[in-house]
């Protein structure tokens, strides 16, 4: 029972130490996305992308362009990806 103990509290041990790592990359990752973000509303801002009805906002934002967003990607063989960089990419 010890031995199952100590071995969970390593792993725990090495996750946060994992999860400081990546987060620490990804706040110089996402600090930059910011930028560029903030440059592209300044330069497109006033451009017009489309008409929107009131069904169309009631309606859960169907056929609307509505936001600009990039997801991570779960694949069942190669994991998760974000932004097209697997996770284990991103941690080295």
């Amino acid at each position: 029972m010890l031995n199952k103990t100590a071995n969970l509290i390593r792993r725990r041990a090495g996750q946060r130490q994992f999860s400081t790592s990546l987060n620490m990359k990804m706040e110089d990752v996402v600090a930059k996305r910011q930028v560029e973000v903030k440059d592209f509303v300044k330069e497109h801002g006033k451009t017009v992308i489309g008409e929107v009805n009131v069904s169309q906002v009631v309606g859960g934002m169907r056929g609307m362009p509505g936001m600009l967003y990039e997801t991570s990607k779960l694949h069942p063989v190669d994991g998760i990806t974000y932004r097209g960089y697997d996770l284990f990419q991103i941690r080295e």
